[in-house]
């Protein structure tokens, strides 16, 4: 039997372009199989993907380095990688990808994989399997939902796909492009291994297809492998999406339509494989949990101590014993919510994020414990998105259109659910300041309900926009804390510092910071914040004296603000609509 302390160090390299929607499920799946190191190049990217890179360098074992858009020279920085994981990460095995391959192989992680690699064998020739695009699953986290394959991969040209190669890392060794061989002295022996494979995610939608495309064409154009024959299927398609004759060749051999993948699956010509979906799954479950933790002793003495009226009033009270009924009850209206996202996701085109309530629940020690009404999503275009659901059977609960500027459009139902929709234009913010929308779902990640397609903000921007609500909402909800508390657990505070630097709330931010540090040290308390702490029954007047605290922040502005939020509380008074 080998001892774990004996398994192999396995690193990992990338070469990334634009990779915003697979990218974090790449690095999640294989630091979860064992992967110790992660060393990518990012190929200036303009989509995201850098900034998703950032996170995992700050918070992962992931080294980043940056090569500028022009020639395309994979095999040299590859090299230049795997020379770095044999001195500088001691690698003992190396695996080459790109954002769209996931590694597949049998046993319970990859070092203990190559344990089991005879010793007399260097070079693994490693198959892949291709994955089929279906456009009804754009947008969509292609690992989870891309379930069908071929069962012969097959290049355009009916040969097979030339395999991969990984190999025992040696200093020296130069990788060629598109990490198809490795040479090296200490590399010899070669051996194709039936039992580990690549499963390979190449199109993913029409838009990515596009984009994927035009970036391999003009990188080997300027990197002068083109002339040497390398890249011509990608150039020749480069030509047909410019001369528009791009259709059938993403129909027919890239992409699939519902009804073909189903002759195709009758016929055995593609199969159904749900083996990387199953681990990307269970990997990003486990990562979640190992990252969070649950609400400390501190916190649970201070929802102990409080009345059932306080706990109740500071939406607490399913922090506390609560009966089997409540919790089935919190439970069901969950996975409602989620079958609801899900069919969102099919009605609005474009990124959807996940704001508030159904996120942040994700990170509670069971979802069910953080209670909602609605479901929060910033869209792309808002109203073109309240427009397909009112045509989907959705109707307005009430009437928002006379408030300017508001930051929703009318909160939506359908009929005989009970779950509302909220489509945002922009996070609820400061008047004083323009939000940044655009930074905001550039830089979003997947979402942790795990929906398909489904997005949530970079913690530190989430961090900062439940910030805001509290304060805004007159400091008198403790389950605002709560969330506050545990998404401050996922990200340093050094970043949502920058980060409130460069949205200019800085003073939102240390205000929020100084409570959160007393709401776990109480000594560290002022008076303000010992009274902001106590969960007990705040009178409308002192709500009202604390929204005027919190909103001081921004000047002569926040008098504006102060106004404007009681006249919107009025009107939703008027309408029914819930305060």
């Amino acid at each position: 039997m080998i001892r774990r302390t004996d398994l192999p160090r396995v690193v990992a390299t990338l070469v990334v372009r634009d990779e915003v929607d697979i990218v974090a499920a790449n690095l999640d799946y294989h630091l979860a199989q064992g992967v110790s190191q992660f060393l990518v190049v990012d190929n200036g990217s303009v989509d995201g993907t850098r900034e998703i890179l950032a996170w995992y360098e700050a918070n992962r074992p992931v080294e980043v380095f940056d090569e500028p858009v022009g020639p395309f020279h994979q095999g040299r920085w590859v090299s230049r990688m795997a020379q770095q994981a044999a001195t500088r990460y001691r690698a003992d095995w190396l695996i080459h990808l790109d954002a769209d391959e996931f590694v597949a192989y049998p046993g319970v992680s990859l070092p203990c994989f190559f344990a089991e690699v005879p010793a007399d064998i260097d070079i693994i020739t490693v198959t892949r399997h291709d994955y089929v695009a279906r456009d009804a699953h754009a947008f969509e986290v292609a690992p989870l939902t891309m379930t069908v394959r071929k069962l012969l991969s097959n290049n355009r040209y009916g040969s097979p796909l030339y395999p991969k190669v990984f190999h025992r890392a040696v200093e020296g060794a130069t990788v060629e492009d598109g990490n198809h061989n490795v040479s090296g002295q200490g590399l010899a022996e070669q051996r194709s291994l039936s039992s580990i494979a690549i499963h390979h995610y190449p199109i993913r939608s029409r838009t990515q297809a596009e984009r994927k495309i035009r970036n391999i064409a003009s990188g080997l154009i300027e990197a002068e492998v083109y002339q040497k024959g390398i890249g011509t299927v990608s150039v020749d398609r480069r030509d047909m999406i410019d001369s528009g004759t791009f259709d059938e060749e993403y129909c027919f051999h890239l992409a699939r339509t519902d009804r073909q993948a189903n002759v195709e699956l009758a016929d055995g010509t593609l199969v159904i494989d749900t083996s990387i979906a199953d681990r990307l799954r269970k990997a990003r479950v486990s990562g979640e949990l190992a990252r969070q933790d649950n609400l400390d002793q501190s916190l649970n003495g201070w929802i102990e101590n409080a009345s059932e009226a306080g706990a109740l009033a500071h939406r607490v009270d399913t922090l506390r014993s609560v009966s089997s009924e409540t919790r089935r009850e919190n439970t069901l209206f969950q996975i409602q919510t989620k079958t609801a996202l899900n069919q969102l996701r099919v009605l609005i085109d474009g990124p959807l994020v996940l704001l508030k309530g159904l996120e942040v629940a994700q990170l509670y020690p069971e979802p069910w414990q953080r209670d909602y009404i609605d479901i929060d999503l910033l869209v792309d275009d808002a109203d073109t998105a309240d427009i397909a659901l009112r045509e989907a059977g959705y109707s307005p609960l009430f009437n928002l259109e006379t408030l300017p500027d508001y930051h929703q459009t009318a909160p939506l139902a359908r009929p005989g659910s009970p779950v509302t929709i909220e489509l945002h234009r922009h996070p609820s913010w400061p008047r004083w300041n323009a939000f940044p929308v655009d930074e905001l779902i550039a830089q979003s990640r997947p979402s942790r309900t795990s929906v398909d397609g489904v997005m949530r903000p970079r913690d530190d921007h989430h961090l900062l926009i439940i910030a805001w609500h509290f304060w805004r909402d007159g400091a008198h909800r403790g389950r605002d804390l709560v969330d506050l508390h545990l998404l401050r657990q996922q990200v340093p505070d050094e970043v949502t510092t920058s980060t409130a630097e460069t949205w200019g709330v800085t003073k939102l931010w240390k205000r929020t910071r100084s409570l959160l540090d007393a709401l776990v040290e109480p000594d560290r308390a002022t008076l303000i914040e010992k009274r902001l702490l106590k969960l007990e029954l705040v009178s409308h007047r002192e709500r009202r004296l604390r929204q005027w605290w919190g909103i001081s922040l921004g000047g002569r502005t926040a008098i504006k603000e102060v106004v404007e939020r009681g006249v919107r509380r009025e009107q939703r008074r008027k309408t029914g609509a819930p305060l």
